[in-house]
């Protein structure tokens, strides 16, 4: 038996663009190499007018030459290889996978110890020649390059630039707006990805910023949102220790418009439930329940934060553009077993927020649900105290008339109008005017329970055993307040 060998031909860097990078994974994977390198502040620079450029500057540790050829070499470091807490990377080819799939011609200038280095793919040059040529940089080129005079000032770091991004126009267009709006996606990428980071709250903290706009962490969990309901677990696989914390979000109509935004992030509550896979305090994977369980309206408020670290890369289907993993079967099994309890806080949310059977419900509502075997419905409660006390004024035909009139309201609800909304995450509100408008309510009611409930004290406390007034937050003080 003898061996050939078949060395790649030139045109596998062509082929490669198709790996399936997006502009802001690309980005990120770029951001990666830049926080392996204990960067501190990593700039995003994008052209303002003219050709398409875009370039990472960050001032971490930089690379010699040797180190900077390396960096260039196609999968220079084996994937199996054990790489420290802080190193992000993983097969030693997302610098320029993840490059190439924007661009036509990648630099890379490095500075260390007073030294700079400088390379570039050029994909027409490689293909003109039909030879793996890296082409190294007189000082004269790098002076042309994109970010450059930002470099320049730094004792180290490292400078990726993008020229010719003609797969980036293809996907995203050929006018200034769209490069704009591009850009815009990053930001938000990289604010969630990175959010650990940027925010320094158990991670080294990294200053990243486009165009010199700094960028604000986006922490899906709303930690700070006092209503956010946390719970922690261990798991071990393969005798290392995982930490998994499960987060319960607030009611979307709970939420600031702010916290709203931020929760909306990662995409609609619905869709971003589930498990929050982070690679050394880099977000790698969310809103999957990675098919253990399905994605239901009841569970939208559970975000799951699985901290992996990198020592365990070997044991997961982790793709070239860290945007897919599959965890290891060992995990699957303990992640199955934890997912109902991950998901019951938020079920208990939600079901909370609609109507229970009178047994559990301690308010007496204005409606109230009635369940057959294969259908349910929803009638307005004539025991309501004001329904009952309106009824007992009326004649027997004012009394047809009300209950027609209640029977058309019931068999009109606009339940299929509603579920599509709230399916959408739109903001539905409840108090119609807020805390004054219910305190009016009650004061017209006063006079109607004056022979029932003649003393203040048993009105009120008539009132708030009643929805919506005995869920309103603050209301009796209001209510009390007003009457005096």
């Amino acid at each position: 038996m003898s061996d050939i060998e078949l060395a790649p031909d030139p045109h596998l860097l062509e082929s490669m663009r198709a790996v399936g990078y997006s502009f802001e994974t690309s980005v990120a994977d770029i951001i990666d190499n830049s926080i392996a390198a204990n960067a501190s502040c990593i700039h995003l620079l994008a052209s303002p007018d003219g050709p398409f450029r875009f370039a990472v500057l960050d001032d971490g540790a930089g690379m010699s030459r040797n180190g900077a050829i390396e960096a260039m070499t196609l999968a220079a470091r084996s994937p199996s290889e054990e790489r420290s807490q802080s190193d992000l990377g993983r097969f030693g080819l997302g610098l320029k996978t993840a490059s190439l799939a924007q661009c036509r011609r990648l630099s890379v200038v490095t500075k260390r110890d007073g030294v700079t280095s400088a390379f570039r793919w050029d994909l027409d040059h490689v293909l003109g020649s039909k030879r793996w040529l890296l082409q190294e940089l007189d000082a004269d080129m790098c002076s042309n390059l994109f970010g450059w005079d930002l470099l320049d000032t730094l004792e180290h770091g490292t400078l990726v630039c993008w020229d010719e991004l003609d797969l980036l126009v293809l996907a995203e267009g050929q006018l200034q707006s769209d490069f704009d709006s591009a850009v815009r996606r990053v930001q938000a990428h990289c604010e969630l990805v990175f959010h650990r980071f940027i925010s320094g709250s158990d991670m080294p903290r990294v200053e990243i910023t486009v165009n010199g706009n700094h960028l604000t962490a986006l922490d899906p969990f709303l930690r700070t949102n006092r209503a956010t309901r946390r719970q922690s677990q261990a798991v071990s696989v393969a005798g290392v220790k995982l930490d998994v914390t499960s987060y319960t979000m607030p009611f979307a109509s709970k939420l600031s418009p702010t916290d709203r935004a931020r929760a909306l992030a990662p995409g609609a509550f619905r869709d971003s439930q589930g498990f929050y896979i982070y690679r050394g305090g880099r977000l790698v994977i969310w809103g999957t329940w990675f098919r253990l369980n399905p994605k239901t309206e009841l569970g939208k408020l559970a975000r799951v934060q699985v901290d992996v670290p990198t020592s365990l890369d070997h044991l997961w289907a982790l793709d070239i553009k860290k945007s897919a993993a599959t965890p290891p079967r060992e995990l699957r099994d303990k992640l199955r077993t934890l997912a109902n309890e991950f998901i019951r806080p938020s079920r208990s949310t939600n079901l909370f927020r609609g109507l229970r059977p009178k047994s559990q419900d301690s308010l007496v509502r204005a409606w109230q649900i009635v369940e057959g075997r294969e259908q349910f419905y929803y009638e307005i409660n004539r025991d309501h105290p004001v329904v009952s006390q309106f009824e007992s004024d009326l004649t027997p035909d004012q009394l047809e008339r009300l209950a027609d009139l209640f029977g058309i309201i019931e068999r009109t609800l606009p339940l299929l109008d509603a579920h599509n909304r709230l399916s959408q995450d739109a903001n539905f509100g409840t108090d119609h005017g807020g805390l004054d408008v219910l305190v009016e309510e009650a004061l017209r009611l006063r006079p109607i329970f004056a022979e029932s409930h003649p003393a203040d004290d048993e009105f009120v406390s008539m009132v708030l055993g009643i929805d919506p007034y005995g869920s309103a937050d603050g209301f009796e003080v209001a209510l009390r307040k007003a009457m005096k």
